[in-house]
């Protein structure tokens, strides 16, 4: 039917960050679930935000049917309402879905915000870009009245001019980038200040500032909106600004589940390097787990219950109720009585979870 179409390059992106997005949530939540961490409200609005991305590319395919992707003047007219019917409610979809990823972050920082002014802040941040982002979809909606003219322009009544959402979508893109950059260095001040060996602080650093990514994808996607007022052939020409929109939430997604992948990480390398026992070794020639008269010692284990109150999974640390991280430890101790002849002997391991 069309000469040339990118609907194809268009659906194969989408759909691809979609499963990419899915995968680093599932590992999210599969090692919450593994190490005993409490859900929270920054889990289900991640949720939902992959919800609304799924839902993107499910109404950014059906466009795609109707000639999104492809030259404007080969798309049969009757085919033009409902290309633009699910393309603005795909727009939609991907709106909230990266002001609610963005939102899931900021919660998760603010259970580790030691300070006033860093809380004041994710707070300041959480509601001016949900607002400022729904805005967005508000203008898009209102622009014409009644609402169905948007989508079929041969219907009786009004619409203001479209320059006035194209420049407010760049306000918004560019605002929603700023923040990004903003909470990507946030965590350098608050881990900073912890009573962690400097390794730890740089590697928990990092993985909380991949939103960093996010800010990135943000501004190349608001790059191509001051050209929207000049598209002549925009169904064609929409292509990059439809992948790059879907690329923005994916890599929020992405950025807000990776720090809680550091707890895996630490127990694939506690388990393949970093764990040791040490034996009980009598004064004897005896070893192991045996006393000289070949009895089996008395061993005994105590561990520390872990506090699903905290997020340790991604600082390795635990929140007190003043505010005051502190690190927690995860103590093994084994021993046996011996009276005076021997002293006990411990094995600790620590493990930052």
């Amino acid at each position: 039917m069309y000469s040339e179409t990118r609907s194809h390059r268009i659906m194969a992106s989408l759909w691809v960050m979609s499963g990419v997005a899915c995968f680093f949530m599932s590992l999210r939540f599969y090692c919450k679930g593994r190490f005993g961490k409490r859900f929270g409200w920054d889990d289900l609005i991640l949720a939902i935000s992959w919800v609304l991305t799924a839902l993107y590319a499910v109404f950014l395919s059906i466009s795609a049917k109707y000639g999104v992707g492809s030259h404007f003047l080969e798309i049969p007219k009757e085919n033009i309402y409902w290309l633009l019917f699910w393309l603005d409610h795909g727009l939609t979809c991907t709106i909230l879905s990266v002001s609610l990823s963005k939102t899931s972050f900021a919660v998760t920082l603010l259970r580790f915000a030691p300070r006033p002014w860093q809380r004041y802040m994710i707070w300041f941040v959480i509601g001016s870009l949900n607002v400022i982002m729904t805005l967005v979809v508000v203008l898009q909606y209102a622009q014409c009245n009644p609402v169905q003219k948007r989508w079929n322009a041969l219907l009786p009544g009004t619409c203001y001019d479209h320059h006035i959402i194209i420049y407010y979508s760049m306000f918004a893109g560019s605002y929603s980038a700023l923040w990004d950059f903003v909470l990507a260095t946030l965590p350098w001040f608050i881990i900073w200040k912890l009573q962690m060996n400097k390794k730890e602080k740089v590697g928990v650093a990092l993985a909380m500032s991949l939103g960093i990514l996010a800010g990135i994808t943000a501004a190349l996607k608001t790059s191509y909106l001051p050209g929207m007022g000049h598209w002549q052939d925009f169904t064609w020409e929409s292509s990059n600004l439809l992948i790059w929109s879907g690329a923005e939430a994916t890599m929020t997604i992405v950025g807000a589940s990776i720090p809680f992948l550091r707890v895996l990480v630490k127990e694939v390398s506690s388990t393949h390097g970093n764990s040791y026992n040490l034996k009980n070794v009598s004064s004897g020639k005896g070893t192991g787990n045996m006393t000289r008269t070949g009895r089996p010692r008395d061993i005994q284990t105590y561990k520390r219950h872990h506090d699903d109150q905290s997020d340790r999974s991604i600082l390795g640390e635990e929140q007190s109720k003043d505010g005051v991280i502190i690190r927690s430890n995860e103590v093994t101790v084994a021993y046996h009585e011996r009276g005076d002849e021997e002293s006990q002997r411990a094995t600790i391991r620590t493990s930052v979870l």
